[in-house]
């Protein structure tokens, strides 16, 4: 696994693996908040978490 990611979870049942990774540090999202009609959009940048999740398939037999 990566520095970057911590593993937050694991569930597997029936040759389904299924984790969910965090990443360690928060990144920033920007996103861009309505005003009046006349006026400029507000742009606000926040740290967030982010998780992955990642599923493995076992081969059937």
């Amino acid at each position: 696994m990566s520095e970057y990611r911590a593993l937050d979870s694991e569930h597997a049942m029936d040759g389904v693996t299924m984790r969910v990774h965090r990443f360690v540090e928060k990144r920033m999202f920007t996103r861009a908040l309505p005003t009046a009609p006349d006026k400029e959009p507000q742009y606000i940048a926040e740290g967030k978490d982010v998780y992955q999740l990642e599923i493995e398939l076992a081969a059937a037999e």
